[in-house]
Order: structure tokens, then C-alpha cells, then sequence
């Protein structure tokens, strides 16, 4: 079952999750959005825990839509550890969306990631890209 989301528990259950969120953006007078409530559920059995989705209906939670700057329902945004990763507006089928959701769920989402753009140059790029190495590529201010 998709679990309801609202502004009071978006922090907790999306920003501070450890698992990939899928956030599904609907409204009770949206067509599209009840047509799609299938489908994640379907996802949500199928991936169980490395995949939550949640809903959050966007007539309720006014702040949240205009964070997120909803211009169409449904709208799904999936996020990993707080940010977004993946967005998709109106309806979809479920073919596409299910390989767009299924390309993040299947990523190795523990292996460590670099922290900077020096860390890469320090981790693989350092050996072929020297520290000052590069040209200037910006001139003298005009």
C-alpha cells in the first residue's frame, strides 16, 4: 500500500530516507493519477524495500507542489538520499516507467561516491590530468 505523505512527514519519509523514494504527485479530481495507482503498486511488490513510494496529494499540500514546481498531475519524482534523481510529469505508460524506475533500483546505490570534483581528479582523472595542467580557458575579463 502507498503510504500518504504530507509537509509535516515529507522530511522523515523522503529527505531522510535511505531507500530510493518514489514520490507520486496526485490529486483527487486527477483521472490520470488514479489510472497510474496501479501500476506503483505493482512496483512496490515488486521491488519491496529498495523502493518506497509514497503519495502526496498536491491540493493538501500546497507548500510541497510549489516546492516542486508541479505544473502537471500526476507527477513522479524519485528520489535517492534527499535528492532528486528522476522526474517524470503527466501519464506514462507503464513500460517506460518502469524502465526509468527499474535503471535506479538496480544501481549499486552504496558504492561510494566522490564528495568533489577534485576527489575524481585525485581518484583516476589525477593521473592523467595534472593539477594545473589544463589551459586557461577563461580570458582576461572584458
Amino acid at each position: 500500500m502507498v503510504l500518504s505523505v504530507n509537509e509535516q512527514t515529507f522530511k522523515k519519509e523522503v529527505l531522510e530516507a535511505t531507500s530510493l523514494v518514489l514520490v507520486h504527485f496526485w490529486a483527487p479530481w486527477c483521472g490520470p493519477c488514479r489510472m497510474i495507482e496501479p501500476i506503483l503498486s505493482a512496483f512496490e511488490q515488486e521491488w519491496g524495500e529498495k523502493l518506497k513510494i509514497v503519495g502526496i496529494n498536491a491540493d493538501l499540500n500546497l507548500k510541497l507542489a510549489s516546492a516542486y514546481r508541479l505544473s502537471t498531475l500526476p507527477t513522479l519524482i524519485l528520489f535517492d538520499r534527499g535528492q532528486i534523481v528522476h522526474r517524470v510529469q503527466g501519464l506514462q505508460n507503464r513500460d517506460e516507467l518502469y524502465d526509468a524506475v527499474r535503471s535506479f533500483v538496480t544501481l549499486d546505490r552504496f558504492a561510494r561516491r566522490p564528495e568533489s570534483v577534485s576527489e575524481v581528479a585525485q581518484e583516476g582523472l589525477g593521473e592523467t590530468i595534472a593539477p594545473g595542467s589544463l589551459p586557461n580557458l577563461v580570458s582576461t575579463p572584458l
